[in-house]
Formats: structure tokens, C-alpha cells, sequence
């Protein structure tokens, strides 16, 4: 599969809920497995994608947008990642982001880093995915055999069965006729030895119903440990604003991406996945939304590189995994110069997955700067920073870093692949050749990641 976009698409002034259906178009297209659906009078368990309640043409992309304005659900079943155990260090060293094969099998993937014992006895390699072997084990991973970097020649022995972390989204639409709420439940689950914890897992439930998802209340329908709201609530229904924003008055044009998640030879699946809205009740280059994050430069043991964006206003420390029903109310979301960036836990995600300790984690984004001073974003604005060895002109997006500092819970989670800061500039700017949209008029403005390369953006 590839990446999946839909630039430019319309929200009708305030229905913020049909961009969210056409991000399930996308997804379902990029290559998340549809798992099941309801539309508030059926539901579906099947798996089979042309059942899918929300629209089954072969072709996602070219579904119809439903009729419907009540209750409506969809759960999909993303990317893995895989914990293969080691008992001792590796011969030579490992690149990071470099192929990997396992000897006989021929299965393949990408190495992301491994961690070991003080003992050098007891570790794992993490890997995403990509060509499965013929072993017995997930991903075709056999328990013995010698694994051995393309690049680096490095090599080491896998020790056991491999482990298979999952990733598994619902997009929950609210009834009464709302077009503005919803909720997004997200988890990362190992597919066998916590089977019992996937929200797929629950579609049998009593509770989970036409208008009810799994894992949305009701008889047998609780909330799993292993799962967060990116927002929303778990177990019941209170939702929060599709666009993060409390304005219900005006919305322009929406961009939306899925990247892909099918991995083949020498590619891994990326996941990352973003709604923004143009907001002009803000002003006219304000945006909101929220998305999935791929990290990089992660910790080498994290096995879910990986935190939604979700803007809020609810004070450090008052968050938890099963509840967010705050927003930005009117802020500009995407000026990361605004102080609520860091008086606000606006990155939401998981510390130690798989590990004594685990957790529900709030994140901050920091940018880089001097030490004990301002941040680099914000010194000499008036000359704009440009790459200083090439033969154009090329404007630099500063790399973000998702940071827990919280005492007990500190953590350097990783860099968004596709999130940067952007010094000057202005909203619906695009760069790299359209690969890179700005959303925000504001000196230090987010630009995500991927755009579609050929589209000019629209505010409205």
C-alpha cells in the first residue's frame, strides 16, 4: 500500500465528523485491517472489508460519505512490532533503521535497537516488520537462528519466541445528530499473550452494540488496562471535539493523511495519521486537530514508538488514560509559541510498554535551544534560518523531541517523523516539494508531514 491523502476536503462549515470518516477511508486504504463497525443500526464483526458499515467499494477511497448523523463506530488493527529475545550482545554492531535477516527463515525486518541485561544474558532486539520467513513463530520468526544486519554485518542469535505488539484504533462517532464529537480509543498489545486485552476482544460483549464500540461500557464492555483515550472517555460515552477547537461556528478546508502500514522488502510501515482544520473563527491561518505520531530516535527497548497529538487545556498531573474531555476552546493549536505548549500535557502515550512499570504517559514537545536560554525558534526572527550549504534557498524545520520531565516518569520518548517547528513563514505554506504543509501564521508553527506532493492548500 501507500500513503493516503485527501487534501483540501470540505467540512460544510461545521461538520467536523466527515473529514473523520474520510480519515477511516484513508486508513483503510494506507492498509489498517477493518476489524468491525456500526452505524447505529447494524453491526458488523465479520472482518471482511467489503462489510464494512462505513463503506465497502474495493476501493476505499472511492466510498460514499453516509447519510447517517447518529452513533457510529469503526475499529482498525494497524502496524506491529516485534520483542525478539536475545541472551547475549551482538557480534559487531547494529545499525539502526538497517535490514535485518534471520538465517533459514529469510525473514526480515528493521532493526530499531536493542537492550541487554548487566549480565549480557538476558535482552531483546526490537523490529518492525517486513518480509515474514517461514519459521513458526509470528511474523514467520523461528526461536534459534542467527540474525544478521544487511549493512552493518553485525549478528546475533534470536533466543526464543518472538513477541508481537499490535496496534489497534477505534473512531467513535457521537449520537444525537452531533457532526462536532467523538472519541478515539488507541492501544499497543501483544497479540498472544494479551489476546484478552484487544479491543477486538470485546466485540462479543453484550455491551458492544450498533451504537456502543468495544470497550465503550455496557455489560462486558469495560475499558482494558492496556489502552488509552486519545479523547473522549473509556468504558462510557462522554465524548470531546473532533477538531480540538470548542468552535462550532465555521471550519474551512481539512487535511488528512494515512501513511502506510503494509511493510514489504526494504520497507517498514510508518502509521502516522493527521486530521487538521482550518479554523478561521481563530483567525486565518489557525489550525486544529489531532494524529497519530511515528517516532524516531527512540529508546532501543520501546516497542511503541508511537504518541497522539491531542490538544487540551486540563492542568499536569490532572490527566489519565481513560478520560479526556477538555480541548483547546479557541487557541491558535499549531503556534507552538503560545505557553499552553507547555503548561499543558498536549501529547498523549505510553512509557515502558511490556516492562515492570508500564504506563500511561503525558508528553511534552520541546524545541532545541541554548542552555538556560531562549529557544533557538525564537532568537534573530527577523532573519529567517535557511540551510546554509546548498545552491537554493531551503527553509529548516526544526526537529522536535515528545519528553516526559515529570519526577518518577521522565522519559526522552523519540522525534515525530513527520512534525517539525518552523521559524517564520505562514499558514498552508509548503515545502520539500509539497511534502511538508505549515499550519499556523505564527513564528514558531508546526508543519506536518506527509503532504501529497502535487496539492496547494486551501483555508477555506
Amino acid at each position: 500500500m501507500a500513503d493516503q491523502y485527501a487534501p483540501n476536503f470540505a467540512t460544510g462549515g461545521t461538520n467536523t465528523w466527515l473529514p473523520v470518516w474520510k480519515l477511516s477511508r484513508c486508513m483503510k486504504k494506507a492498509g489498517w485491517t477493518y476489524k468491525a463497525s456500526g452505524d447505529g443500526t447494524s453491526k458488523d464483526t465479520t472482518g471482511t472489508p467489503a462489510n464494512d458499515l462505513w463503506g465497502g467499494n474495493a476501493d476505499p477511497m472511492a466510498d460514499t460519505a453516509p447519510a447517517w448523523t447518529g452513533n457510529a463506530w469503526i475499529l482498525f488493527e494497524g502496524c506491529s512490532t516485534l520483542r525478539i529475545p536475545i541472551t547475549s550482545a551482538p557480534t559487531g554492531t547494529f545499525l539502526r533503521g538497517e535490514n535485518i535477516k534471520q538465517a533459514t527463515t529469510n525473514a526480515e525486518g528493521e532493526f530499531l535497537g536493542y537492550v541487554i541485561d548487566l549480565a549480557g544474558t538476558t535482552g531483546y532486539m526490537v523490529v518492525m516488520p517486513r518480509v515474514a520467513g517461514s519459521g513458526s513463530g509470528r511474523w514467520g520468526w523461528d526461536t534459534t537462528y542467527d540474525i544478521t544486519g544487511d549493512s552493518s554485518g553485525a549478528t546475533v542469535a534470536q533466543k526464543g519466541t518472538a513477541i508481537e505488539y499490535v496496534r489497534q484504533i477505534v473512531l467513535f462517532k457521537a449520537g444525537a445528530g452531533s457532526v462536532q464529537l467523538g472519541t478515539v480509543y488507541y492501544q499497543c498489545v501483544d497479540v498472544v499473550g494479551e489476546s484478552a486485552s484487544l479491543f477486538s476482544s470485546y466485540l462479543g460483549a453484550t455491551g458492544c452494540t450498533a451504537l456502543i464500540p468495544p470497550c465503550g461500557g455496557g455489560t462486558g464492555n469495560g475499558f482494558p488496562n492496556i489502552a488509552y483515550v486519545v479523547f473522549g472517555t473509556g468504558g462510557n460515552v462522554s465524548h470531546s471535539t473532533w477538531s480540538r477547537s470548542s468552535n462550532t461556528t465555521s471550519f474551512g478546508k481539512a487535511q488528512i493523511v494515512a501513511t502506510n502500514v503494509i511493510p514489504s522488502s526494504g520497507v517498514s510501515a510508518d502509521g502516522t495519521l493527521w486530521i487538521a482544520y482550518a479554523i478561521p473563527y481563530i483567525n486565518a491561518g489557525a489550525y486544529g486537530g489531532f494524529g497519530l505520531m511515528r517516532l524516531d530516535d527512540q529508546e532501543e527497548g520501546d516497542v511503541d514508538p508511537y504518541v497522539w497529538l491531542s490538544p487540551n487545556q486540563i492542568t499536569w498531573g490532572s490527566t489519565n488514560r481513560t478520560t479526556l474531555t477538555s480541548d483547546m476552546g479557541t487557541y491558535d493549536q499549531m503556534n507552538f509559541s503560545n505557553t499552553y505548549w507547555h503548561a499543558y500535557p498536549m501529547v498523549r502515550g505510553w512509557r515502558k510498554r511490556g516492562l515492570t512499570g508500564e504506563g500511561y504517559c503525558d508528553y511534552e514537545i520541546h524545541v532545541k535551544g541554548r542552555f538556560g536560554s531562549t529557544s533557538k525558534v525564537a532568537l534573530n526572527t527577523g532573519d529567517r534560518e535557511v540551510t546554509a550549504c546548498d545552491l537554493q534557498t531551503r527553509y529548516v524545520g526544526q526537529p522536535l523531541f515528545v519528553e516526559s520531565v515529570v519526577s518518577t516518569v521522565k522519559q526522552t520518548k523519540g522525534t515525530p517523523r513527520w512534525m517539525r517547528m518552523m521559524q517564520g513563514g505562514a499558514s498552508y505554506d509548503t515545502y520539500a516539494s509539497k511534502k511538508w504543509i505549515q499550519l499556523s501564521n505564527q513564528n514558531a508553527a508546526v508543519v506536518l508531514g506527509p503532504y501529497d506532493g502535487s496539492t496547494t492548500p486551501s483555508f477555506s
